[in-house]
């Protein structure tokens, strides 16, 4: 993570969220982890919890 708090979605795997357009020219590619909670919502990325992990530990050292 860059600072404890932000990444880039595209190296752990995780579509970009984006409020408004993305314009590259002036917006840059970070997005900001604040926490994470369980959900009975319909399951999107099938990576078990380990892989998803393993994921983001090899983007960190990117």
């Amino acid at each position: 993570m860059i600072s404890e708090e932000f990444f880039v979605p595209d190296e752990w795997g995780l579509p970009r969220l984006h409020a408004s357009p993305y314009n590259p020219a002036v917006d840059h590619e970070w997005h900001e982890f604040e926490e994470f909670e369980e959900t009975d919502e319909e399951v999107t990325d099938r990576r078990e919890i380990g892989e998803f992990l393993e994921g983001v530990e090899k983007g960190y050292e990117v």
